[in-house]
């Protein structure tokens, strides 16, 4: 029997994901239940706060569910993780036009480099 030992920047990637997503998580309950006030105030632009909270939430759970998987060594939370941060490089591309985003876009290029590390996919092989 054969042990696979787990990289120490998986580690610290499923923390940072798990922590992500409990943002994201805070965030979506914000927008989802903001979202009706939002409704009644902006009228149907507030329709979309709520989209977006719904859209954050399901986000979040995917992402704490993958951040568990990457702790095993989940294949299948290797590629929720990539596709997660393929999602939020995307997201982050409106920031970057206003120089926000910068931080967040260059997290998400890291996470999809080390990721792509041999020894990284041999472990979730």
């Amino acid at each position: 029997m054969s042990t696979r030992v787990r990289p120490t920047g998986v580690t610290i990637l499923a923390v940072l994901m798990g922590g992500v997503s409990l943002w994201w998580l805070m965030t979506a309950a914000f927008y989802f239940f903001g979202g009706f006030f939002f409704i009644f105030a902006l009228g149907f632009l507030g329709v979309f706060a709520w989209m977006y909270g719904i859209l954050l939430g399901f986000l979040g759970l995917i992402g704490l569910g993958a951040s568990g998987g990457l702790m095993q060594g989940s294949h299948q939370a290797y590629g929720f993780t990539k596709i997660i941060a393929v999602i939020g490089l995307l997201f982050s591309i409106p920031a970057l036009l206003n120089g926000v985003g910068v931080v967040g876009a260059i997290i998400y290029i890291l996470v999809l480099f080390y990721l792509s590390r041999p020894g990284v996919k041999a472990f979730f092989a």
